[in-house]
């Protein structure tokens, strides 16, 4: 895919969710290709949750952070529903882990993730108390964008994030309804999905279904 392509069906996917386009976008292929799945899964939300009663684009001209940072509402998307339920999508972002999950605060080290969903009514404390790192209890659902090739190297670093945000609990039993997500032994339940252009099969797939590792097919 070239970046206009890319750029088309990401403005196609906005037009879908509420009407709206955007004249910012990314500057290479790979990020190109991670807008559009950021607003495949805000089409995913709108899809689950209902009729949108306020959609706010990124007032930064600048909403992919283009390298890890911190969460930004500046640089975020926000989707209000009227079931009272409102997220922020936002790229690029750097999430503390188990640790700060277990204490309450922001301490362990932090891993960058492609794409967040925060429930809107934890950004403050994201921002003011987490020092604008998520934390697992922050976080609703993640996902990592993989444009090329597909290689083992992909697997062991999406069950690196798994770990480090949830952990292996076997009585733990629920499903998503965010892409008919399966999470049946991961505590806290956050929706984790490798997206790519194309389906792949895991290298180790008794892996991928031992800590609910799963893929969603964006092109």
């Amino acid at each position: 895919m070239s970046l206009a392509s890319l750029k088309s069906k990401f403005n196609a996917l906005l037009a879908n969710i509420n009407g709206s386009t955007t004249i910012n976008f990314a500057t290479t292929v790979e990020t190109g290709y991670e807008a559009l799945a950021l607003a495949r899964i805000m089409q995913e939300y709108k899809t689950v949750y209902g009729t949108i009663s306020n959609f706010t684009h990124p007032t930064n001209n600048k909403f992919l952070n283009q390298k890890p940072g911190k969460f930004r509402i500046d640089r975020s998307f926000k989707i209000d529903f009227r079931s009272g339920d409102s997220f922020y999508f936002a790229a690029d972002i750097e999430v503390f882990g188990l640790e700060a999950f277990n204490h309450n605060n922001p301490v362990g080290i932090l891993f960058e993730v492609d794409i967040v969903v925060i429930p809107s009514v934890h950004a403050n404390e994201v921002i003011n108390t987490f020092k604008g790192y998520p934390a697992p209890q922050h976080i609703h659902s993640a996902y990592e964008c993989k444009y090329g090739s597909y290689n083992k190297g992909q697997l062991r670093e999406l069950l690196g994030l798994k770990r480090h945000l949830c952990y292996l609990n076997n009585s733990a039993i629920t499903s998503s309804t965010l892409f008919s997500t399966k999470i049946l032994k991961s505590n806290p339940p956050i929706v984790l999905n490798m997206v790519r252009p194309r389906q792949q099969i895991f290298f180790d797939f008794a892996t991928a279904q031992l800590y609910d590792l799963e893929q969603i097919i964006v092109n």
